[in-house]
């Protein structure tokens, strides 16, 4: 039904309003003509969505099902529907003759939901969505429906960031995997990392002892002055000493067997001229 044909010459149409089955339009002689939003769906749909393009109203369901109503339509002869526009807590129709419809945000919704400003979420002119966590209590959004898309943006907070249960945490990115340590011990070179030199306990000592920190770690003033702690690079690098410590333990190892196999040989050794000075002894005894 054309919306202009509730106005007669005398009349223009006032009101666009929802209330929590209908769809009301109004003149000025406050005569209404209601829309059942029922009748936009069957009994498996609800109604989802009030749009509005360059030149319709859109209503639609949860099966993607629309009733559309011109713009134009909502008008008398003299004047044409302009904008539609939305503020903090309406969706508002103007015409060319600076007239508004104004129909509550609140009330565009099914039997089960209903937006309230002040009920812990609010939506500003510019449609920037922010929480009220004093009155929006944990657990009012299911983590379930949660499901970001940041893109390359940065995530910053100056809270804690916690996680529970059994999930995991992941870094990606092109870090080089730590093989270029065993690489570098046993081949002596490392395609991965050419950079790289494995270093003495000697060596690593005389660096502690100089820096105060383990070579190849950032100290804390380079944390300072760069302002956070990279976890992904830090993961890298503790997996890189752990390799390393594997590799002087391995070493350290096998002198301790090559001391043994030594203290062994020593020990027979120390045997064999114990019983030769008892044989020597008991020689020079009978000599005499």
């Amino acid at each position: 039904m054309p919306l202009a044909s509730v106005a007669d010459g005398n009349t223009t149409n006032t009101g666009l309003s929802v209330d929590a089955t209908n769809l009301i339009l109004t003149d000025s002689d406050a005569n209404t003509v209601t829309v059942p939003l029922a009748s936009v769906a069957d009994g498996n749909t609800t109604n989802t969505g009030l749009s509005v393009d360059a030149t319709n109203l859109i209503l639609t369901d949860s099966d993607t099902n629309t009733v559309t109503i011109p713009l134009a339509s909502v008008a008398d002869g003299n004047t044409t529907n302009t904008s539609l526009t939305v503020d903090a807590t309406n969706l508002i129709l103007t015409d060319s003759d600076a007239n508004t419809v104004t129909v509550p945000l609140a009330s565009i919704a099914d039997g089960n939901t209903t937006y309230s400003a002040g009920d812990g979420i609010n939506i500003s002119g510019a449609n920037v969505i922010s929480f009220d966590t004093s009155s929006l209590g944990a657990g009012s959004i299911p983590g379930t429906i949660v499901n970001p898309n940041f893109g390359n943006q940065n995530i910053t907070t100056s809270g804690n960031l916690n996680i529970t249960g059994t999930g995991t945490v992941t870094v990606q990115g092109t870090t080089v995997h730590p093989d270029y340590v065993f690489q570098k011990y046993f081949l002596g070179n490392s395609v991965l990392k050419e950079s790289y030199d494995f270093k003495t306990l000697a060596q690593i000592e005389a660096f502690v002892k100089k820096y105060h920190h383990l070579p190849g770690i950032q100290s804390s003033a380079e944390i300072k002055a760069q302002g956070f702690w990279d976890l992904g690079q830090a993961s890298k690098l503790n997996l890189e000493k752990i390799e390393e410590l594997f590799l002087h333990t391995i070493e350290q190892e096998k002198k301790i067997d090559q001391l043994k196999y030594e203290n062994q040989s020593l020990s027979a050794e120390l045997q064999s001229l114990r019983k030769d000075m008892e044989e020597i002894k008991a020689l020079l005894k009978n000599k005499d």
